[in-house]
């Protein structure tokens, strides 16, 4: 046997080993491949993100030597006097020429002081239409700064098209405000730039001013114009850190998970994002792990199979020493419990009870002894038959069993009618509670007891707490004082505890 069960034990160890090896082989190639693809679309991200911000650098570097230009001219002959019809005829052929050649433009636009269309591109746009109440009118209006201004995405009113707002002041010779030159770019302009890049379907574009409002996001609705990024990671941490980087965020927009690659604009205030979802960047990954996990389980199957067919020669052997086994507990058991009752037997309380002594002595603390006898319990058997007798033990038995729940607590029935219970760490007060609690459990049970004063079946219970100065003495003796309470409840009337109050 020993033999067989040590070649039994090699066995498994060289199965697990070979098995944890094989694991750890192919979850060192699965981590390696993952961090290389996610290092790969950190970089992806981080080249897509300069490409797009270069791209907007450019085009509104275009606009803004265009607006340049056409405010230099304006203040130049005089944006009063100076807008003749013949100026405005030119003008408006000026416009015309370079809208067709700037294909992100859609519009050209000169106000005066007050809102009203001066010049445009258009040649059928509404009449009467003044634009003083714009963002950026009001803007260039009220502050001096000759730089390019870029607003938030607006409707155009000449044509009804989604536009973002360029827009350059205009001054008099004095420096008072005289106007606004006006560039309308194309949002579409930007969808279809970023629409021919080979992305994800989850992954994103974003284009938008540093305040966080949204001027172009692929996947393209228009709702997405109406959004403010400024409470996501990359406005509110990551911009406060560095005007570029790649970083692991959860959209603020559709909850995706993406690697962020962001870059803000050098001289103008936007920020352009590149957002490939991890899911679709580890999507090939994914299929790699499958492929080697299914090769993985093939070849465990295998050890498995080749295991299993040399563990049943080796398990034949054991069945029966199992089988063995299994009879010895069995013999145990009914060697240490009550058949009845289900409760410990004599014997077994006999063998716990010293030890459990030693220990408490040890440690220093109580031990509360029970003995628990059925008042008339004799009577009871002559009238009612020993069956019934069976059956009324069986509910004492299980109300003790009810009370006395902890791991270290033991109820056995130490003869007859008669239980006794063991309680370590338990004092005087503790015994009282469980042996009162055992007594009106029983009372409860209202098993009828025509021969008991009672009327019904009782119990008599006398309990002794051993006290760390004490365990010196004889278990018996310690347990014989309980028994001396038991009596005494006797004496006195039985269906009660004694002492009935606990000593303090």
């Amino acid at each position: 046997m020993k033999q067989t069960s040590r070649l039994k034990r090699v066995f498994i160890a060289f199965s697990i080993g070979f098995t944890l090896v094989l694991i750890g082989v192919v979850s060192l190639q699965l981590y390696r491949s993952y961090k290389e693809t996610l290092t790969a679309a950190q970089a992806n991200a981080a080249n897509l993100v300069k490409s797009m911000a270069q791209h907007a650098y450019d085009t509104y570097e275009d606009m803004d030597l265009a607006s340049f230009g056409i405010v230099e001219r304006l203040e130049w002959d005089g944006f009063g006097s100076g807008l003749t019809s013949e100026n405005k005829a030119r003008l408006k052929t000026l416009f015309k020429r370079q809208v067709a050649q700037m294909h992100q433009v859609h519009g050209f636009f000169v106000y005066d002081k007050d809102g009203n269309w001066i010049v445009t591109d258009k040649d059928d746009y509404p009449a009467n239409i003044n634009n003083a109440d714009r963002i950026y009118f009001i803007y260039h209006k009220t502050f001096s700064d000759r730089a390019i201004y870029i607003g938030t995405p607006i409707r155009s009113r000449s044509t009804g098209d989604m536009v973002v707002p360029v827009s350059r002041r205009i001054n008099n010779p004095d420096k008072s405000f005289a106007g606004v030159f006006l560039i309308t770019v194309n949002i579409e302009y930007f969808n279809q730039y970023y629409a021919d890049f080979l992305l994800g379907p989850n992954d994103s574009i974003v284009q938008a001013l540093r305040s966080g409002e949204v001027i172009s996001r692929l996947p393209y609705r228009e709702s997405n114009i109406t959004l403010n990024l400024s409470k996501g990671d990359i406005y509110s941490k990551h911009l406060l850190k560095a005007s570029s980087g790649v970083v692991r965020i959860t959209s603020v927009v559709d909850g995706v998970d993406r690697i962020q690659g962001y870059r803000a604009l050098e001289r103008y205030p936007l920020v352009v994002q590149v957002g490939l979802s991890r899911k679709d960047v580890l999507a090939p990954w994914l299929t790699e792990v499958v492929f080697y996990v299914t090769g993985l389980a093939i070849m465990l199957g295998v050890l498995f199979a080749l295991g299993l067919l040399i563990l049943r020669y080796i398990r034949l052997d054991q069945e029966h020493q199992v089988e063995l086994k299994a009879a010895y507990d069995a013999v145990e058991k009914l060697a240490m419990e009550d058949g009845l009752t289900g409760l410990a037997n004599r014997r077994h309380f006999d063998v716990v009870l010293p030890v459990e002594l030693n220990r408490a002595r040890r440690q220093g603390y109580c031990v509360g002894l029970i003995m628990l006898d059925v008042d008339y319990f004799k009577k009871f058997n002559d009238s009612y038959g020993h069956h019934m007798g069976d059956l009324c033990l069986k509910a004492v038995a299980q109300v003790v069993k009810q009370n006395v729940r902890r791991a270290g607590d033991l109820a056995a029935r130490y003869g007859g009618e008669e239980l006794v219970i063991l309680l370590p760490n338990t004092d005087d007060l503790g015994t009282h509670k469980i042996a009162t609690a055992i007594l009106e459990g029983i009372r409860a049970l209202g098993i009828e007891h025509r021969d008991s004063a009672h009327g019904r079946v009782t119990a008599s219970i006398g309990y002794h707490v051993v006290v760390p100065a004490s365990f010196d003495c004889d278990p018996s003796q310690e347990l014989g004082l309980a028994d001396v309470n038991l009596y005494t409840a006797k004496e006195l009337g039985r269906d009660r505890v004694h002492p009935e109050m606990p000593l303090l």
